[in-house]
């Protein structure tokens, strides 16, 4: 089932940035009959916190999310998975200076790092 696609992502991770450090949490779980995933984001001082809905749209064909947080942010992304990734981006927006720009996060399926998962 294409609803299961992101299934991997589902836990309760330590979000670390690129030099090891642990920055926050992040809890994902399934609702809505498993058919879509809630993410829950804190930061590590408790500060920031965002959610996000996921789900697969069976009219566009394609994976979405609808993130919103408490510094005012929110986003819209959309895409597939490809392999063991799941890519989604937003739509086209343009600059302060006048040029296009999307976001896009990939999210990738790795075994040997699922027991970043705490409990």
């Amino acid at each position: 089932m294409l609803y299961n696609e992101f299934d991997f992502w589902v836990g309760a991770w330590t979000v670390t940035n690129a030099e090891g450090e642990i920055v926050g949490k992040n809890v994902i779980d399934k609702i809505q009959d498993h058919c879509a995933l809630r993410e829950n984001r804190t930061s590590s001082k408790g500060k920031f916190t965002g959610t996000s809905h996921n789900f697969y749209n069976n009219v566009t064909k394609q994976w979405e999310q609808i993130w919103i947080d408490n510094q005012g942010g929110s986003s819209h992304l959309k895409g597939h998975r490809v392999g063991n990734q799941m890519i989604l981006k937003t739509d086209e927006a343009v600059n302060k200076d006048g040029n296009p720009f999307y976001h896009r996060i990939t999210w990738t399926l790795n075994k040997a790092i699922l027991g970043n998962r705490y409990q």
